[in-house]
């Protein structure tokens, strides 16, 4: 003997065949908001010799529009350098950037009256080709410190989208 158990209530066919979408709307908005404070933790981490590096980190969304992915990225030519530092050996960086950034507010100075913006920039890129630099991290520890609220976010997606899926399906008295 057999006895079929089947539902009637009106909406709830629509709801399952929405819900995956809907969840993962929810969930991309909440993933958004997590770039956007992983952003704002990369900006404060980041080093201020002058804040071209901090301003030039930002977020967008790779992928299709609801695919849930992000990413944070600084938009400079050295910012690679900066998070990870530099091994010894190889070209030097470019003497300009260096000179922009003695002349910029970097405090530092020749100690020979002789020598000018120019030349120092020339000693700092000859000496950083010869010796490498140290990393100094912003992104690897924004990300560290934004874990657990990334997390957070996530779950906080998955439940309101849960919750709007079960709305959808509400039956109606």
């Amino acid at each position: 003997m057999k006895i079929a158990v089947e539902h009637n209530i009106q909406g709830v066919d629509t709801a399952l065949k929405q819900a995956p979408d809907l969840l993962m709307l929810h969930v991309t908005q909440f993933l958004k908001r997590g770039a956007s404070e992983v952003t704002r933790e990369a900006k404060r981490e980041a080093p201020k010799a002058f804040t071209t590096l901090a301003q030039a980190i930002h977020y967008r969304r790779v992928g299709a529009k609801n695919s849930g992915e992000f990413i944070v990225y600084a938009g400079t030519s050295y910012a690679a350098y900066v998070e990870e530092g530099r091994k010894p050996g190889g070209k030097p960086p470019p003497r300009w950037m260096i000179e922009a950034w003695i002349n910029v507010g970097s405090g530092i100075k020749p100690q020979n009256p002789d020598m000018d913006s120019r030349d120092l920039a020339y000693v700092i890129s000859r000496s950083i080709a010869k010796k490498g630099t140290k990393p100094r991290p912003f992104m690897a520890p924004a990300l560290d410190k934004k874990t657990d609220r990334l997390t957070q976010l996530v779950r906080q997606g998955i439940i309101e989208g849960l919750q709007a899926v079960t709305n959808l399906g509400a039956v109606k008295r």
